[in-house]
């Protein structure tokens, strides 16, 4: 009898650690550092430029294609519907291929380098970052293991939205960045 009273309390304080550890898990800023929203894309049209560079593009690099960007969608009497976009890949160990883009309010030709890019409507994973490159590609690394965790696969690239203007702010800490990342 004593046995059978020890294996029940036992048994009943190992559903609350389990308990507990499941609220604990459920959330995805206990595991991955952030709250994340799945939502809908929400801007299809943009106009695109690449390069690539020797270098870690730093906000000068970044901020010389945005302006580019500017420039032709002014001259094509287009307008911004949100904040420039920004996708950074590493080619080797010497180069860097970067992506800038500005969602627009309708289809434009393209100029040169200059690009009309289409995103396919469907659902994209969000959250916002307070940091600098370090803190937003640790942010990266953990949204690559929550696409892995909840067996996700991702149809397109990764971007991060630009809110705070790093040209302006030139204090990392008080960047604010959105990422998003297409999921199926």
């Amino acid at each position: 009898v004593k046995d059978y009273f020890f294996v029940k309390q036992t048994s009943q304080q190992f559903n609350q650690v389990i308990r507990a550890m499941k609220e604990f898990m459920d959330s995805p800023r206990n595991l991955y550092g952030f709250e994340v929203q799945e939502t809908t894309v929400p801007d299809t049209l943009m106009m695109a430029i690449k390069t690539v560079i020797d270098h870690y593009p730093n906000t000068d690099d970044v901020y010389k294609l945005v302006e580019r960007l500017r420039d032709y969608i002014n001259r094509s009497q287009a307008v911004e519907t949100n904040q420039p976009m920004l996708n950074i890949l590493k080619i080797d160990s010497a180069r860097y291929q970067y992506m800038v883009a500005i969602p627009v309010n309708k289809v434009l030709p393209g100029e040169g380098e200059i690009q009309m890019k289409r995103m396919i409507t469907g659902n994209i994973l969000v959250t916002e970052i307070r940091g600098g490159e370090a803190t937003i590609d640790e942010a990266f690394d953990a949204f690559d293991n929550l696409i892995t965790d909840y067996a996700k696969k991702s149809p397109a690239i990764p971007f991060q939205l630009l809110i705070t203007d790093r040209q302006v702010v030139r204090d990392t800490s008080k960047w604010i960045t959105k990422l998003y990342y297409p999921v199926l």
